[in-house]
């Protein structure tokens, strides 16, 4: 019974990644750095539609970037997120793993507020906000594995600009550009120790913004987790690591490649919950970053459930 619970309680969680409330191009990734962290490797072996919805604020800044096409500096950032991610786990298999798909949509709120310099050489504070929906992720193909302890997922994700971008806007939902996620996870988890470790290695290639004529650089995640469970909690900490390792181009690349990176670290908190017979998860976590290069820094709280219809 607690392996089934707990192969419930990550339903979802590994499997797709919304949008970035913070929309914005230098160097900034579609992927919501930490979606796949705790427990990323689990696909639920039981057939059916399971959702995740995940609420999530984030408040950062950043000395310069690309926003909308136009040079900013001391820009911050503060935003609100809700993502619903509906995964449908099929009985068939393929290449000996169970196949998924699934499909995210995200709306979002964004403020930003900056600095730019105007025309006659003066520099100026700026200020802009939004609400309303994100580009959507596509996911045809997911296949899990489950030998033992350990559990594994491969997936290939699909974003595709659905939100509106305004050309000259600092806060923008939409990139404006499509983008292809490569995804490989893997959990080792022992439900009578109740510990379990993860990781997600996810890689990210995106087209060209053609109103900005800028080309976001190619970047790597890696999302990882250490969690212990106690009853129908689970406790633990959460880590990510995002590095662009191509340089961005395009006439609008006008700060040149400003490859970035950043980092996070923070607690996690999970529940184990039942409504009638259906059992709920609910998680909790905090991510602080730092060592950012050319990219926001700041804090993210999430807050997500997740079940099986």
């Amino acid at each position: 019974m607690r392996k089934l619970t707990l192969i419930l309680s990550a339903a979802g969680f590994a499997l797709l990644a919304p949008v970035a409330a913070h929309a914005a191009e230098g160097g900034q990734s579609p992927y919501l750095k930490g979606y796949t962290d705790a427990m990323s490797g689990v696909l639920p072996p039981y057939p059916g539609l399971y959702l995740r919805n995940d609420t999530v604020y984030y408040s950062g800044e950043t000395e310069a970037s690309v926003l909308g096409g136009r040079i900013v500096a001391e820009a911050k950032v503060e935003s609100v997120a809700n993502a619903s991610a509906f995964t449908y786990v099929t009985d068939k298999h393929f290449l000996g793993g169970q196949y998924a798909f699934a499909l995210a949509v995200p709306f979002a709120t964004a403020d930003i507020s900056a600095s730019v310099t105007g025309p006659l050489g003066g520099t100026f504070g700026v200020r802009d906000d939004t609400a309303g929906m994100g580009d959507l992720i596509v996911v045809p193909v997911i296949l899990g594995w489950h030998n033992g302890k350990v559990h594994t997922n491969a997936s290939v994700s699909f974003y595709i600009p659905a939100g509106e971008y305004t050309e000259g806007d600092l806060a923008n939902l939409s990139k404006n550009y499509a983008t292809l996620q490569l995804q490989g996870a893997a959990t080792w988890m022992d439900p009578d120790s109740g510990w379990a470790f993860s990781g997600t290695l996810t890689y990210v290639t995106n087209s060209e913004n053609q109103a900005t004529d800028y080309q976001t650089g190619d970047i790597v995640h890696f999302d990882g987790a250490a969690t212990k469970a106690f009853g129908k909690w689970r406790v633990g900490g959460v880590a990510y690591a995002m590095y662009q390792i191509e340089g961005d181009s395009g006439s609008g690349a006008r700060l040149g490649e400003h490859k970035s990176e950043v980092y996070g670290i923070g607690p996690f908190v999970g529940y184990d919950a039942k409504f009638g017979e259906r059992p709920v998860t609910f998680l909790l976590k905090w991510y602080h970053e730092f060592g950012a290069t050319n990219t926001f820094e700041g804090d993210t709280v999430t807050a997500a459930f997740a079940f099986k219809f």
